[in-house]
């Protein structure tokens, strides 16, 4: 009897090795169709990426070209004021000026995923341009290592003082900080300039200060008004106003414009963004932000983005950050989350 169980008990091992081994070889060939119809999808995604990064490079090569002939079109330009000794005409200076960021606006294409050469090539080339006509017999133009251009009678100037202004409680207060004495001093306000309160400031590079919207005391009005003031001659000047009232907005500066991004208006938390033209007093819709924000830090990086950190988006405080391409208006949402969710924050480059 007991031999006749050890046969069962082999008979069952047999039956379950075999079915065992039949449910292995099933699952393997399983996989093995599985990895192969893998491997067949990842060979045609390859394929198509490489065939839309041909697209783009096209595009791109031929960006270049037409590039390349708008700087010699503006280098020829500018050898012609040269020969004719007109460069001292700041009008004609500004017109250049503005032909060369609108050449840079004008640069568009899906070159942003070639961002290694947007980062070596936008620079160079202009670059090669420009200096090859600064060094000639009259420079007209200077460069720094942040490839940012600025025209010799906007020079920028070194910083002195700190300025900060009133609000809509302390309207007769300009309080200023000097580095070099160590001490703070006060400023008389003009009377053609309201301090408001969430106002905006921001210094320009002639040493004028910028101040942009903000909320009345009694938060029924915000504010559209743009002032220019001078700390030297302690006046100031009226400017274009915003195209959108707003205040705890952002502001950045780079080159001839200075950058209004989202802060709030009587309806709400903004999207809205737009740009001031310094030279033409005139202020332009751009992009809008992927998403609503206000008190939240801008920055500029490599004279090519703005960079806006969290803030808060009318319901709550947030975390995201977006990427501006100055040379293609666009917002970027990024990946990279901030820390925390978090507003009225403070950020700067070092």
């Amino acid at each position: 009897m007991f031999g006749e169980e050890l046969l069962d008990i082999k008979e069952q091992l047999d039956t379950t090795q075999e079915q065992t081994l039949k449910d292995v070889a099933e699952k393997l060939d399983l996989l093995y169709e599985m990895l192969k119809n893998r491997m067949e999808t990842l060979e045609q995604s390859v394929c198509q990426h490489y065939k839309k990064q041909n697209v783009i490079m096209k595009e791109a090569i031929n960006n270049l070209d037409k590039r390349k002939v708008g700087l010699e079109k503006l280098a020829a330009k500018v050898a012609s004021m040269l020969a004719s000794g007109s460069f001292g005409n700041s009008t004609k200076l500004e017109r250049l000026e503005e032909e060369f960021i609108d050449l840079n606006r004008s640069y568009n294409s899906s070159f942003h995923e070639f961002k290694h050469c947007t980062v070596s090539l936008n620079p160079q080339t202009t670059g090669q341009v420009f200096e090859s006509i600064g060094s000639v017999k009259h420079p007209i133009v200077q460069s720094n290592s942040s490839h940012s251009y600025q025209f010799f009678h906007l020079k920028r100037k070194n910083v002195a003082r700190a300025y900060f202004f009133g609000d809509s409680n302390h309207q007769d207060l300009i309080l200023y900080y000097d580095f070099a004495k160590d001490r703070w001093g006060k400023k008389d306000v003009p009377r053609n300039l309201v301090l408001q309160s969430y106002s905006v400031a921001i210094g320009l590079t002639d040493g004028s200060i910028l101040i942009t919207g903000g909320l009345n005391s009694t938060f029924t009005n915000v504010s559209g008004n743009v002032s220019l003031y001078s700390p030297e001659a302690e006046t100031c000047s009226e400017k274009a106003p915003l195209l959108y009232n707003r205040y705890t907005h952002a502001l950045a500066h780079h080159g001839n414009y200075v950058y209004a991004i989202g802060g709030r208006s009587i309806n709400g938390v903004l999207e809205s963004c737009e740009r001031y033209s310094i030279s033409l007093n005139k202020w332009e819709k751009i992009a809008m932000l992927n998403q609503r924000r206000c008190t939240m830090p801008a920055i500029v990086y490599e004279d090519m983005y703005i960079y806006v950190f969290g803030g808060y988006e009318g319901s709550g405080r947030i975390d995201s950050i977006e990427q501006y391409d100055i040379a293609n208006d666009i917002w970027y949402m990024m990946k990279l989350k901030f820390p925390l969710s978090v507003e009225a924050e403070t950020a700067t480059l070092i």
